[in-house]
């Protein structure tokens, strides 16, 4: 995926993709994901509909569930 389509399509800064983001791993239907730079073993997220928050929502679902091993897989 081309770095520069990614900072126009998302409106994001293509330097902060540079400074933030390694090899591109994939997409689903919401965001797009990246390899993390910085912090080796993460990635980065980049959402481009600002209003849905998955993220967040995401965060929160898996707080609710982290510690039911027979969920938490």
């Amino acid at each position: 995926m081309d770095r520069v389509e990614i900072a126009k399509q998302f409106k994001i800064s293509y330097g902060l993709l540079d400074i933030m983001c390694g090899d591109f791993i994939g997409e689903g239907c919401s965001r797009i994901v990246f390899d993390s730079v910085l912090k080796p073993g993460w990635v980065v997220k980049i959402e481009p509909d600002s209003d849905t928050h998955h993220n967040i929502l995401e965060y929160y679902m898996w707080t609710s569930v982290m510690y039911q091993p027979e969920i938490a897989k």
